[in-house]
């Protein structure tokens, strides 16, 4: 706001400088010649008003406040310290010299901490949280928390940590709430089973810890579990050895299987057998002419009793069968 007036007082000069360059000028002969009015007398009492403007414009640029969308201010009084009430969005009045406003986002935040590099609040570095799991091994954590400030406590919030409350309370609570949690679990339940567990857990945590303290977190995310090289190469071999198991089952039940169906088949060509054994036993000629109706379609065929079979021949011509 004060940029703005400052800008707007300048042009204001200018233009008065021009309406009195040119209010001076009068033409002295038709050829296009000027010169100069002398300059008209200024009394002391218009440079005190001209002056007592441009103070009272300056120090009205002094005392707007324009506090934006989803923020709050908070005001310093040098002779009454932090004010209790905060400044709300939009235009708002000071006094200027005396007082100055602190603006801090309101809005829902996120803070997080990662391994990878290029992400979260510490970019150049690997800021994921390392804790110790039930079984004493280190596990690294990547996490998000979603928080807010209480606008409606920002002076306190303020007066006793100040606009640097991330570094100061945040970022330390997180890294200690989250590894009290993780200690109690093993870390296969850290990367599975127990994840939503132990997001609430630490959810709950920081509530009651950072409430006090002027911020309300919303949210906890654990976004990644990262495990130590020598387990992460264990989990590898036990997931090889596992597939290797399970296609080893997956052959012994298609063999089972395979047999199942061969004893199945035997039965059945066994049951089969008798069937035909006993048919024989009650009409010993049955296998004769179960022979015969396997000859070709042009051969033709004689039973004779006596136990010899006589094939006719196309010319008519009777040979005897062996």
């Amino acid at each position: 706001m004060f940029w703005f007036l400052l800008f707007w007082l300048l042009i204001a000069w200018a233009a008065i400088i021009l309406y009195i360059s040119f209010s001076r000028r009068r033409p002295i002969e038709q050829g296009g010649v000027y010169e100069l009015k002398p300059l008209p007398a200024i009394s002391g009492k218009t440079i005190s008003i001209i002056a007592l403007a441009l103070l009272f414009l300056i120090a009205l640029a002094n005392a707007v406040v324009i506090i934006p969308a989803g923020h709050v201010g908070v005001v310093f009084n040098a002779i009454t310290g932090v004010k209790k009430k905060p400044l709300y969005e939009g235009l708002n009045l000071i006094i200027p010299g005396v007082e100055s406003v602190t603006v801090y986002d309101a809005r829902v935040k996120n803070y997080t901490m990662s391994h990878s590099r290029g992400e979260g609040q510490k970019t150049a570095e690997n800021d994921a949280i390392y804790a110790p799991t039930k079984e004493g091994l280190i596990v690294g954590l990547d996490v998000t928390v979603l928080y807010r400030i209480d606008k409606l406590r920002a002076p306190d919030l303020h007066q006793k940590i100040g606009p640097d409350y991330e570094e100061k309370v945040l970022r330390p609570e997180i890294r200690n709430n989250l590894r009290m949690a993780v200690k109690d679990y093993g870390i296969i339940e850290v990367y599975g089973p127990k994840r939503a567990v132990i997001q609430g857990q630490v959810l709950r945590a920081l509530r009651k810890r950072l409430i006090p303290k002027r911020i309300i977190c919303l949210e906890v995310l654990l976004r990644d579990v990262i495990f130590p090289d020598d387990f992460a190469r264990a989990i590898r071999e036990k997931q090889v050895a596992q597939q290797e198991a399970q296609k080893m089952d997956y052959i012994l039940e298609k063999e089972q299987k395979e047999a199942q169906r061969k004893i199945i088949e035997a039965k059945g060509q066994a049951k089969a057998i008798e069937i035909v054994q006993r048919a024989l036993s009650r009409n010993p000629l049955y296998i004769q002419y179960l022979w015969a109706t396997k000859l070709p379609q042009n051969v033709q065929t004689m039973i004779v009793p006596g136990g010899s079979n006589v094939l006719i021949s196309p010319q008519g011509s009777p040979q005897l069968a062996r």
